[in-house]
């Protein structure tokens, strides 16, 4: 009786260039000005950043705080930081899952293929 194919080679672990590619592919885009040219910007269109990106930061300057625009501008830097973090622990954390199904696929792949093959031997 013919035997099963052997199943391919398993899935290798998840390669660190992958993890480093979703880490650099989170580190915030091109287009968004760094902390430099934030504060070289008018407190207005600091605010009108805020609203287009959704940032957790207030707009309000001045008050008991004495908060200036240049606080404004280190926040957004801030929050713009901790949002890159969270898209990068996202999509490491994706990469992991989809190692870990085509890791059970094969295992499923290479039962079914033995399975097969003890048929066949009866």
């Amino acid at each position: 009786a013919p035997r099963a194919a052997p199943p391919a080679a398993p899935p290798a672990a998840p390669p660190a260039a992958t993890l480093a590619a979703a880490s650099s592919a989170a580190s915030g885009s091109s287009a968004e000005p760094g902390p430099a040219s934030l504060s070289s910007q008018s407190l207005s269109q600091l605010r009108e950043l805020i609203q287009a990106e959704q940032l957790p930061v207030s707009t309000a300057v001045g008050g008991v705080a004495r908060r200036t625009k240049e606080d404004l501008a280190r926040e957004i830097g801030e929050a713009r930081l901790h949002r890159s973090e969270q898209d990068t622990a996202a999509r490491a954390t994706a990469v992991a899952q989809q190692y870990a199904a085509s890791a059970a696929a094969f295992e499923a792949a290479e039962a079914a293929a033995a399975a097969t093959a003890a048929a066949a031997d009866r």
